[in-house]
C-alpha cells in the first residue's frame, strides 16, 4: 500500500526557504521509493493553516490519491 504525505510549510512558493530540511528530515525517517509520494502546499502564511483555500488544496489532493492512505503534515515556525 502507498502512502501520500501532504507536507503544509507556510513559505511562499518563490521562497521555499524550508524544503531543503524537511525533505532531509523526511529521508532520516522514511524510505522515500515509489511508494511514497510527497506533495506540497505552500500556505504562504502560518496563519492559513486552516483557510479554505488551503482545505480546498488538500481535499482534492487527497481524492486524486487513490492507491493509499494520506498524511497532512503541517510545518509552521514558532517564532
Amino acid at each position: 500500500m502507498a502512502i501520500q504525505m501532504i507536507l503544509c510549510v507556510e513559505t511562499k512558493k518563490s521562497a521555499d526557504t524550508d524544503s531543503i530540511y524537511i525533505l532531509d528530515t523526511i529521508n532520516r525517517w522514511y524510505k522515500v521509493d515509489n511508494k511514497i509520494k510527497i506533495s506540497k502546499i505552500n500556505m504562504n502564511s502560518k496563519s492559513r493553516y486552516n483557510s479554505k483555500n488551503v482545505e480546498r488544496e488538500i481535499a482534492q489532493k487527497k481524492k486524486a490519491f487513490v492507491i493509499g492512505d494520506t498524511r497532512v503534515i503541517y510545518f509552521i515556525d514558532t517564532d
